[in-house]
């Protein structure tokens, strides 16, 4: 693949993440993806400044997200893999413009002078959630929100982000705990 080319490829993601290109190219590689196995603990230390403000990007308004996830890789270094962390990311920002936009419009629907009907609560089913951080993170931006991740085992990295969003989040009012509205379930859902 020429430079040219493999830059063009770096670039789908679109103009948001453009500013991150040098980053996600000096990133470990195995052809022209982020390496599976590279772990954001062993990342040099300006990488892992990249990181945190990619983070910080991707979650506006949080800087607590970055300091809890950068958390995790220094005390548990096996438990955040680079590509994982960069794809959850990606897909949590595009679901939550699609959570967004559903929440906006269910609050539109409502009559000026009628009286409000009592909220439903929303749930988020993350089937197959895997190592869990797109429910965390969903949990965590939108408080009022339910995510139920489900999958056939509960991976050790699931306890580290509750322990990570518990230590560095801020509970929503009326909550005893910062991720109050998210729950695991182990099983099979076929």
């Amino acid at each position: 693949m020429s430079e040219s080319t493999h830059h063009n490829a770096i670039r789908k993601g679109g103009k948001r993440r453009r500013r991150f290109d040098d980053l996600f190219q000096g990133l470990p590689r195995s052809a022209s993806v982020i390496c599976s196995n590279s772990m954001i603990h062993d990342l040099t230390n300006d990488q892992k400044l990249q990181i945190r403000e990619y983070i910080k990007e991707r979650s506006p308004g949080s800087e607590e997200i970055a300091d809890a996830l950068l958390w995790v890789a220094e005390t548990h270094p096996k438990e955040l893999r680079t590509k994982e962390l960069c794809e959850t990311l990606e897909a949590v920002t595009l679901i939550g413009a699609r959570i967004n936009a559903h929440l906006a419009s269910t609050n539109n629907k409502s009559t000026p002078g009628a009286k409000r009907k009592k909220e439903s609560i929303m749930t988020i089913y993350d089937l197959a959630c895997g190592h869990g951080l797109a429910g965390v993170l969903l949990a965590y931006r939108f408080p009022k929100v339910r995510v139920r991740c489900i999958d056939r085992e509960r991976r050790p990295c699931w306890n580290t982000y509750i322990e990570a969003f518990e230590g560095f989040g801020t509970k929503s009012p009326g909550n005893d705990t910062v991720m109050a509205n998210l729950n695991f379930e182990e099983g099979d859902i076929m």
